[in-house]
This record gives structure tokens, sequence and C-alpha cells, in this order.
């Protein structure tokens, strides 16, 4: 449940900048968003799929997917709706929140920049501040993410390192008390 709960306020943030923003988000994607935050996913699948046209389709597919906690799910969709319009807010949004989650960090830096690339280049977007805010933040924790990610590998390879010598140094131990 609070997997879920958080997913779903991220959700409601991201409607929350979108409505605030005067953004053009279809009636079928606030209801499809409304259902599956309330769980009735079911319900929000349906009127996802009775979506006008395939961005608004992927948008409420996404929306459905993330509020139901199906993190690879709503990235696939998001990915759909980028391949048809690579500057959408909300499905770059949900591409660079999935990924952090899932702790990919590629795709999370690809994204983020993405992100803030179609944020500053949007010159008629409502409410920049929160947009901006968002860009910022996905970058900062795209960056994060990036450098433990090299440091988990740094570690690994001297863990290798250490565990090699130590074999070698028992190996040669073993072949000089066996003469």
């Amino acid at each position: 449940m609070r997997g879920r709960a958080r997913f779903g306020l991220c959700g409601v943030v991201l409607c929350a900048v979108a409505g605030a923003a005067g953004a053009a988000q279809s009636d079928v994607v606030e209801r499809s968003t409304a259902l599956a935050n309330d769980g009735r996913f079911a319900a929000a699948w349906d009127s996802a799929e009775g979506a006008h046209g395939p961005i608004e389709r992927s948008r409420a597919r996404t929306a459905v997917r993330y509020a139901a906690g199906d993190l690879g799910g709503a990235l696939q969709s998001a990915v759909e709706g980028l391949e048809l319009d690579p500057t959408q807010l909300e499905l770059l949004f949900y591409a660079t929140s999935v990924a952090l989650t899932l702790g990919d960090h590629a795709r999370a830096t690809t994204y983020a920049a993405r992100f803030d690339t179609a944020v500053r280049e949007n010159p008629n977007v409502a409410n920049r501040a929160a947009w901006d805010d968002w860009a910022e933040e996905f970058t900062r924790r795209a960056i994060e993410q990036a450098d433990l990610m090299e440091a988990k590998a740094g570690a690994i390879t001297r863990a290798r390192a250490t565990v090699g010598a130590a074999l070698a140094l028992a190996t040669a131990l073993l072949l000089l008390t066996r003469r």
C-alpha cells in the first residue's frame, strides 16, 4: 500500500502541475487517472482505451499503469507515446520518474535531459517554475544515481581484485605446502 500511495501521490502531483499549467489534459486522461488513483484499475484501463488518438491513449495508459504500480508497463507506455511525440512533457515526466524509481540510471539520465530540454524549449509552458523545479530535481537525482552506480561498479571491481589476489595467494600457499 505504501508503494502504491507513493505512485498515486506522484500522479496527483503531476496532475496538479499539469492542471495549474493549463495543460490540455483530456477528459479521458483525467478520468482514467482519477479511476486508477481510486484503485479502480479495470475501469481506468477501459477509460484509457477509449482515448482519442495514440498520444492521448499513451498518456492515459501510462497514468493508469503508474498508479497501479506497474512501473515497467508505465515506462513502456510512455516510451511508445514518446516515439510519436518526443517532447510530450507528461510522458517525459513519467518516463524519467519511472526510470529513477527502477534504478535505471542510463534511461533516467537520458529522460531527465530530454525533460529538461523540453521544458526549456517550450516558451508557452504555463507554471514554468513547477516544471523547472521538476526538471532540476530529475536532473539532480539522475546524476546522483549515475554517481552511485559508478561507485558501486568501482567497489565491485576492487572486491573482485581482492578475491582474485586472495585466491592466488591461497593457491601459492597450497602449492608450497605440498612440496
